[in-house]
């Protein structure tokens, strides 16, 4: 597997001529003396194939203004997530969002961009780089514009999931862009180093900048602030990202309809749709399960899922594109991963909600205030993202991920203990130190 940024696989696309003529290229690409124009998404997670020649890479200069565009673009959605993390309680106050559901806005941009993130790849592989991480752009400009302007819950979730779908488009993208543009070695991996570390830096921007905007001229200005800047950014992207190489019309329709797995996307949205739609009930009232309506939702949830197994199988068996291979969930390392991941995920963004309630209703302190107090896990977090890179093909990554699980499961722990009248540095502060340890060494895969 290959060790980037958003760690995915990447291999050659085969051209989209082969695959509208029919021939085999499009299962096992026909070896050629030109660079691959478009990285593609594997769901194999094989090893990428060494571009041939170097023609389409651009020069040093080049190459940095597209990692910085890249960059920014990528921290621009994370800092979505840190103004709404510091944001959420006087926007819930505001805007009168229950206390049970006041994690739904953090939440749902995850599972959006997490369904999303596999087709928005091969969308990517049909119709060019460059043409999907410019259309992400513009709608995470107008969702993160959607949030300013929200009057209710319903509008901010729907706003935050859109945002979600967004980062999904650019990801994936941002990781063709760079193998395509930029010559492999130092300056490549930099490049990857960089988006990843923009996320972080995004984040702790968010949670500075928003508490900011709350104490003074309001948390609805954030937003349009980051909005604004998009649109900016958007602009800049037309000149600094090369052009994609595209074939006719008629053969971008041919990719996008022969190889995305249109069927397994909806069914699996449908089913992570209902599933999310019954979780956020039970978060008002545990005693909603017991209603029809919900019932009926969970169980058609279950059975989405099975029909989603049973469709990867009969796709894999004919030969047509698959979403997630149903041989994946056979490997122990694979699901061990996953498990943790969730579990990971989970402990991080439930340690972020309470951390933010924790200090701004319970100990009664400023937005500000609070994410001052949020800085140390920013801190650790960009120091693991820096260093883990250098030394994780030296040593298994089981000697990290098992030590650090232990360090993480700590934070929550401490926080559970802490008394709103101890001194920040009693509890609070080891918390944020141990919080994002396990997560950071997660951002780097298994090898093999």
């Amino acid at each position: 597997m290959s060790q980037t940024a958003t760690q995915v696989g990447l291999q050659p696309l085969p051209s989209i001529v082969s695959l509208h003529d029919g021939s085999k290229a499009a299962s096992s690409p026909a070896p050629s003396s030109d660079p691959p124009d478009r990285p593609r998404l594997s769901h194999t997670h094989t090893t990428p194939a060494a571009p041939t020649t170097n023609n389409h890479y651009v020069s040093h200069a080049r190459a940095n203004l597209i990692t910085a565009q890249l960059t920014l673009v990528i921290a621009m959605a994370s800092v979505s997530t840190g103004l709404i993390t510091t944001s959420i309680p006087r926007m819930a106050s505001d805007l009168s969002i229950p206390p049970q559901t006041s994690y739904w806005p953090l939440s749902i941009y995850g599972l959006t961009s997490g369904a999303s993130l596999l087709v928005a790849g091969a969308v990517a592989d049909a119709v060019g780089a460059k043409r999907v991480f410019q259309a992400g752009c513009v709608v995470l400009a107008v969702s993160v514009l959607g949030c300013g302007l929200a009057r209710d819950n319903t509008q901010l979730v729907l706003s935050r999931a859109v945002q979600g779908l967004a980062a999904a488009l650019c990801m994936p993208a941002s990781v063709a862009i760079i193998s395509r543009c930029v010559e492999p070695g130092r300056g490549r991996n930099l490049a990857f180093a960089c988006t990843g570390l923009g996320m972080v830096l995004g984040y702790f921007a968010g949670l500075l900048f928003g508490g900011v905007f709350i104490d003074t001229v309001g948390w609805r200005v954030g937003w349009y602030v980051l909005a604004g800047m998009l649109g900016g950014l958007f602009v800049a992207g037309l000149r600094v990202i090369p052009g994609d190489r595209m074939g006719t019309a008629r053969e971008v329709v041919h990719a996008l309809r022969t190889g995305v797995d249109w069927v397994g996307v909806a069914v699996a949205s449908a089913a992570l749709t209902l599933l999310a739609w019954v979780l956020v009930q039970l978060s008002n009232s545990q005693s909603a399960i017991r209603a029809p309506a919900i019932i009926a939702m969970l169980t058609l949830s279950f059975v989405l899922f099975g029909v989603f197994g049973v469709w990867m199988h009969v796709a894999e068996k004919k030969g047509y594109p698959v979403l997630i291979p149903n041989g994946l969930w056979k490997k122990k390392a694979f699901v061990g991963v996953c498990v943790m991941m969730l579990l990971s995920y989970a402990v991080m963004q439930t340690m972020e909600l309470f951390c933010t309630l924790f200090f701004q209703h319970v100990q009664g302190l400023s937005a500000m205030q609070s994410s001052v107090r949020m800085v140390p896990a920013m801190v650790v977090a960009t120091l693991l993202v820096l260093t883990t890179g250098l030394f994780i093909h030296k040593v298994s990554p089981i000697y990290l991920i098992l030590p650090s699980s232990l360090l993480c499961a700590g934070a929550p722990l401490l926080m559970a203990l802490a008394k709103p009248e101890w001194p920040y540095w009693y509890a609070a502060f080891p918390a944020q130190v141990l919080q994002p340890v396990c997560t950071r060494r997660f951002s780097f895969p298994f090898r093999g």
